[in-house]
């Protein structure tokens, strides 16, 4: 094997072993996720964003409140970071199938989409997030 093709060959190895699993791997896991029943009513949550080197660049906390309206699942967000800033989302989620879910918030791009399995929810999204004064 040339050299060029022994290295793609290892990056792709390498690339795919960085992959999660489908969401479907969680199938049979219990208890069964449903987004709607976990979030109803009042919900509190922390996290932290990372950078690439795996430093802490911010903390969080979020307090969520979760309803149905009509059709529509509504998640409001209310966030805390560590350094005082506050910021506010809320999600309109609509189950579009048994296991699927679709969702919109106002800083999301287009809708958000949600795949459920098992005890899992593999919920993708394309969020507008201000760096610095852009």
């Amino acid at each position: 094997m040339q050299a060029p093709i022994r290295i793609a060959a290892l990056l792709a190895i390498l690339l795919a072993g960085c992959a999660a699993p489908p969401v479907d791997h969680y199938s049979k896991e219990h208890p069964r996720f449903d987004p709607s029943v976990f979030f109803a009513g009042h919900t509190e949550a922390w996290g932290m964003f990372q950078k690439r080197s795996g430093e802490v660049a911010r903390r969080f906390t979020v307090d969520m409140q979760g309803a149905w309206q009509g059709k529509e699942f509504v998640l409001n967000e209310s966030f805390v970071y560590s350094d005082g800033e506050k910021q506010h989302r809320q999600w309109h989620l609509v189950r579009t199938g048994e296991d699927q879910w679709e969702g919109t918030a106002s800083d999301v791009v287009g809708k958000a989409s949600g795949q459920q399995a098992g005890n899992a929810l593999q919920w993708q999204y394309l969020l507008t997030v201000p760096v610095g004064s852009s």
